[in-house]
């Protein structure tokens, strides 16, 4: 029996990042549901925004650079994200901001 951490990493990541040919084994959905039926795991698409914030606030990737000037709307606040690197602190403030009242 695979650990959820096995499957995340072998299923998610491996075939997400070295089998992306593969559509359809993993799908990204708005909402907070994760399930897996029919050889497809579904996960929240925060989910992936996650798992991205994470990896450019890491430390180990202080010397990383998107090639793209992207950004990204933090409730209101519009970042260009290769601001963010290795900022962990600042990528804290910003996902901890409640949304503005509409």
């Amino acid at each position: 029996m695979a650990t959820f951490e096995e499957v995340f990493y072998h299923v998610v990541r491996t075939n997400t990042i070295h089998e992306a040919g593969e559509a359809g084994r993993v799908t990204f959905e708005r909402g907070h549901t994760m399930s897996f039926g029919n050889n497809v795991l579904t996960m929240p698409e925060g989910f992936l925004l996650g798992v991205v914030f994470a990896i450019i606030s890491s430390d180990k990737n202080s010397n990383e650079t998107l090639t793209q000037d992207l950004s990204y709307d933090f409730r209101g606040e519009r970042v260009q994200l290769n601001l963010l690197w290795a900022q962990k602190a600042r990528v804290l403030e910003l996902l901890k901001r409640k949304r503005p009242k509409a």
